[in-house]
């Protein structure tokens, strides 16, 4: 079972900020002081992850990034047990991004087309990546990339490429939310990458992403689920002390029955997302409950903060307030790791097989 939050100092905290104000030296110093958390500066990023997930939903609930927890490049290198690659994450002085869609595969990652072609001493690489989450402010990033496309997902490598090699280029998108973090497109035109980066086996790196795939759509889930609970915890603040009619709105049932399904909603899928994980942690599969996560969560944190952006009236719909950043952060989670649509595929396989649906 996953146990209370433990005890820490106080948090660090992003503030929102026009996307070209954020460096790479802001970004690791993020990490850094993130880490200097007494738990955290002692963990391994994946086993943190999986034991303490409540307190990853309550950094969400003070505005924390904990999109950086949830990074696919650090929990990699521990599935393929680079331990010193985790360290230097771990430590904030080193950021690896992940890479796995494309322009052309989003949903179907199974269809990349980004080629990895062998040499006597590794691989070259061309083809493009999109949508990579923290990229803008890596030095490196994992590519899932094909080294034979007949063989689909059997054919791909998982290699480590050095972000800053003159053959690789990148453009930063210019997004609605989680601006500090960053996504880019990258590009690679005969990028080299020595066979001491490569990640396991040709094949390997494919299964074991998809794998972890159980993890993150967990872990993306209580991120959404954070986020909402502090919404509502503003806007429980705020209709106490708002009055019309002579009175504060908190007394009208149609100001405290919405608050009232919201916390319900988020606390039946805290409990989910800890069944999710308690699953995990017992060796068993979770790719169900985790789908269950992914698409279920994010869309119950959008209907929450959306309604506590209306509680607020004309207050809450404004760039000056938090709570439209929060929608704008909260609905792009519905994407990432996989859509509503793919993770609703995944539940239909569970229940009648695969042969049937």
């Amino acid at each position: 079972m996953v146990g209370a939050p433990p005890e820490t100092g106080s948090a660090p905290t992003i503030v929102y900020a026009d996307a070209s104000a954020i460096t790479a030296g802001a970004i690791h110093g993020a990490l850094r002081a993130l880490f200097m958390e007494p738990l955290l500066k002692h963990c391994w990023l994946h086993v943190f992850a999986e034991r303490h997930a409540e307190y990853i939903h309550n950094l969400a609930q003070r505005n924390v990034g904990t999109n950086s927890l949830d990074n696919g490049g650090h929990r990699i290198f521990c599935a393929f047990g680079y331990a010193a690659q985790v360290i230097e994450c771990a430590a904030g002085s080193s950021l690896v991004a992940f890479a796995l869609t494309e322009p052309g595969a989003g949903s179907d990652a199974a269809q990349i087309t980004c080629r990895a072609r062998r040499t006597e001493t590794g691989y070259v690489l061309t083809g493009e990546k999109t949508s990579v989450t923290t990229s803008p402010h890596a030095e490196a990033a994992i590519i899932l990339a094909t080294v034979d496309p007949s063989l689909a997902s059997r054919g791909t490598v998982a290699v480590l490429v050095d972000l800053n090699d003159p053959s690789v280029s990148l453009q930063r998108f210019r997004d609605p939310g989680f601006r500090p973090q960053g996504r880019a497109a990258v590009a690679f035109d005969g990028t080299y990458v020595p066979r001491s980066r490569q990640l396991g086996e040709v094949g390997e790196g494919f299964k074991q992403i998809m794998r972890e795939f159980e993890l993150s759509r967990t872990l993306l889930g209580l991120m959404c689920l954070g986020t909402a609970r502090r919404a509502i915890d503003m806007t429980i603040d705020w209709v106490k002390s708002r009055e019309a009619f002579g009175r504060p709105i908190s007394k009208f049932q149609g100001v405290s029955f919405p608050l009232a399904e919201h916390d319900t909603y988020l606390e039946a899928a805290r409990w989910l997302a800890y069944r999710s994980l308690g699953l995990r942690d017992a060796g068993q599969s979770h790719n169900r409950e985790a789908a269950m996560c992914k698409w279920w969560m994010p869309q119950i944190a959008c209907q929450a903060i959306n309604d506590c952006i209306i509680l607020h009236g004309h207050t809450g719909w404004s760039e000056e307030m938090p709570l439209m950043q929060m929608q704008k952060d909260v609905s792009g989670l519905q994407i990432g790791d996989g859509t509503p649509q793919i993770q609703k595929l995944v539940i239909a396989r569970s229940l009648l097989g695969r042969e049937w649906v």
